[in-house]
């Protein structure tokens, strides 16, 4: 049985270290929920990719295993989704600046 079976995750990373941190969690079993907004999306769904409608190697590497969900912080409905996500989740990865 994999170690962080029981663990829910909420990802808002980006790029290496906050995506890739996520990714080794969930490649430990954890329930990884990775968060994007619709405005301001992962750099990496665009590097790395010539083809249309192909996803980037680098944003399959560092968000393998994971789940995914768009929100809108900046509004209220956004904001409420998120809180519910926070009070079931245990542990919340980011790095904003």
């Amino acid at each position: 049985m994999p170690l962080l079976t029981d663990c829910r995750v909420l990802d808002l990373g980006i790029i290496t270290a906050g995506a890739a941190t996520g990714a080794l969690l969930a490649d430990m079993g954890a329930d990884v929920i990775k968060v994007e907004s619709p405005t301001y999306r992962d750099p990496f769904r665009v590097l790395g990719s010539d083809a249309k409608d192909q996803v980037p190697p680098l944003f399959r590497a560092t968000n393998r295993n994971k789940r995914a969900i768009s929100i809108d912080l900046k509004r209220q409905d956004g904001k409420d989704i998120f809180l519910r996500l926070v009070r079931n989740c245990d542990v919340v990865i980011e790095n904003f600046r």
